[in-house]
């Protein structure tokens, strides 16, 4: 019985060492070089010459352009300017010293604002302009949260837009008006 049940596990290792060998054959076949200029991006292999990109049909979504307009129509002859879609890492800036610095900037960059108003001519950022998607997830929603909380520590307010009730002119320029803002 002994004798039958090492042969067992020698015939499943061999099987497993085979299959390996196999899966990586396979692998390199597919994965085969071009003749691009090839470049190490986090490490993964790209080649130059076969990037798989293409032009998006639109930049903002229906809601994002009509926001952006009535903020645009809104700030038009003051001194301030709204921006969309902008990395959270272009407005916020990790305190020095602060532990983990790397991954606390990983997480501001891959977060985006949907709008940023910021004062002319230095362009100081001043306001954030939030839309609060709903049901988009559990990942979703603690992304959301850890955006909303590094701008109240940043001491940078924002606004809060349900795209389901979108506010009117006169409704954003009195928030706007709250926070600060000349319009």
């Amino acid at each position: 019985m002994i004798p039958q049940l090492i042969m067992l596990i020698i015939l499943l290792i061999i099987g497993k060492l085979l299959g390996n060998i196999y899966k990586e054959k396979r692998f390199a076949k597919s994965k085969e070089f071009k003749g691009g200029q090839v470049i190490d991006l986090s490490d993964a292999w790209i080649d130059l010459n076969d990037l798989p990109y293409q032009k998006k049909q639109q930049f903002l979504s229906a809601i994002e352009v009509s926001i952006y307009m009535t903020l645009n129509t809104i700030l038009e002859k003051s001194k301030y300017m709204v921006f969309p879609k902008i990395s959270l890492a272009n407005i916020l800036d990790i305190t020095p010293g602060a532990p983990n610095r790397k991954e606390y900037l990983f997480r501001l960059k891959e977060r985006n604002i949907d709008f940023v108003i910021c004062e002319l001519p230095d362009f100081k950022p001043l306001v954030l302009i939030i839309i609060e998607r709903q049901n988009n997830g559990k990942k979703k929603e603690l992304s959301d949260r850890l955006t909303r909380n590094a701008a109240e520590v940043a001491k940078l307010p924002y606004i809060g837009l349900n795209p389901n009730k979108l506010s009117s002119a006169e409704e954003l320029i009195n928030k706007l008006q709250k926070l600060g803002l000349d319009v």
